[in-house]
């Protein structure tokens, strides 16, 4: 470890610090997702249960005034109404998951007690059809008007009070007053029938039955919803902790690295942005280091010597390359036969002095010249195609000054340095007299 170069130890400290850390902090965020997605499900669940109590218990309290209006004026729409507050109720018991509730007292325990209801209130149903005959209010217009004045004298006094702890005292012995006049009245219809009397304490025992197991679910759900709450914020507190903690043992590996090894880092860096410098100036050589390994130095040194020599070589390239430059227009000027140069698309790549003497001053005049004789363009693709030197042959071509004119023509093949024809060369000899090819 000690003879590798600085970079290889930094390089390998940042790799080992994210491997260990990375994989740690994925694994305990995806099952931190997991658990959550979990006690979100469970918190939904207990949600609606904790709904349906609540439910429940607001029907109890329906069916009780539902059923007292009943028992006191017999109509049959109090009747309907106690009716479906009681379908209501076992309609939440039963759609309550059957088996043991492992979030407390389940609401289908409710569906004897609500059995017992309904068989207790359809004996009292009929019981009271036969006495539908009789006064359902008896004797009880004293008591009513008692009843009201009593109330009345406790509301005006609690609208004189001041005092909001004693005005809510006052009310509370209203609603007591209310209390007990529904159980007068409902002495008073079960006063002389024994067995009216019995069916209504059924029906109210029945429905308190129901209301403490409706009140105990809802207070379970409350409870175990509270609970997965705290639990949730736990886990989430303990994960941004795990986290914190992971990120900030990275920046204190991190941290250990520079302090162990700050004057080399600096260096390093400073010789690194003067090698950069020096490369935009062409030159890349360093001053040696005081101490220690130069790697830099060294890649410096070599690397100037790398750009000297391509230097040096595109040089003699460019040298060599205007030596045969001249070299062709000294020899094409040297020969007295028109001499040119096309590619494959029939374009006139170089040419002597004497094409513009025969074919006139402007390039696309020998241009249009050339590439309308279509003897010659057989000519040309013959050698393309073949890559063979085609023999002379004489054709008439028009020249500069509009007249036609017979030439020698000799076309030759000109290959790349992939061994391809891409050009032909082309001789033109003019001839004493016109001929036609």
């Amino acid at each position: 470890m000690a003879r590798l170069p600085l970079r290889w130890k930094m390089t390998l400290g940042i790799l080992i610090s994210f491997i260990l850390v990375l994989p740690v902090v994925a694994l305990s965020l995806y099952f931190l997702r997991d658990i959550l997605q979990l006690e979100r499900r469970i918190i939904e669940v207990l949600g609606a249960r904790q709904a349906d109590a609540r439910a429940m218990v607001q029907r109890v309290e329906a069916l009780g005034r539902a059923e007292t209006l009943y028992l006191i004026t017999r109509e049959d729409r109090s009747r309907t109404d106690l009716r479906e507050h009681l379908a209501v109720l076992e309609e939440i018991a039963a759609r309550s998951p059957a088996g043991q509730d492992p979030y407390g007292a389940p609401l289908r325990t409710a569906q004897p007690p609500l059995e017992r209801y309904r068989a207790s209130l359809d004996s009292l149903v009929r019981i009271i059809e036969v006495e539908k005959n009789v006064d359902p209010y008896r004797d009880a217009e004293v008591k009513v008007r008692r009843f009201r004045e009593e109330l009345d004298r406790v509301l005006a006094r609690a609208d004189r009070e001041a005092d909001p702890v004693r005005r809510q005292e006052h009310f509370h012995r209203a609603q007591e007053f209310l209390r007990s006049f529904e159980n007068a009245l409902l002495a008073m219809e079960t006063r002389d029938d024994p067995q009216k009397a019995a069916l209504v304490h059924d029906l109210q025992g029945a429905r308190e039955e129901v209301r403490r197991v409706a009140e105990q679910a809802e207070g379970d759900s409350t409870s175990e919803i509270d609970a997965q709450r705290r639990r949730i914020a736990s886990l989430s507190n303990r994960a941004r902790k795990n986290i914190f903690s992971m990120i900030l043992v990275t920046a204190l590996l991190g941290l250990a690295w520079i302090l162990v090894l700050p004057r080399r880092i600096a260096v390093s860096i400073h010789r690194i942005t003067n090698l950069l410098r020096r490369g935009e100036q062409g030159n890349l050589n360093l001053p040696r280091a005081p101490e220690g390994s130069d790697e830099l130095g060294e890649l410096g040194f070599h690397l100037n010597r790398f750009l000297d020599t391509v230097r040096q070589y595109d040089r003699l390239k460019a040298e060599r390359i205007r030596e045969a430059d001249n070299r062709l227009r000294a020899l094409a000027a040297a020969v007295e036969e028109v001499v040119l140069f096309v590619d494959d698309s029939f374009r006139i790549v170089f040419a002597n002095d004497r094409l513009p003497a025969v074919f006139g001053r402007e390039p696309d005049d020998a241009q249009r010249t050339l590439a309308g004789n279509p003897d010659l363009q057989t000519l040309i693709r013959g050698v393309l195609r073949d890559g063979e030197e085609a023999s002379r042959k004489r054709l008439t071509l028009t020249t500069g000054d509009g007249t036609a004119r017979g030439f020698q023509v000799a076309c030759n093949p000109v290959r790349d340095h992939r061994g391809e024809v891409r050009q032909v060369l082309i001789s033109l000899k003019p001839l004493a007299s016109p001929g036609k090819a």
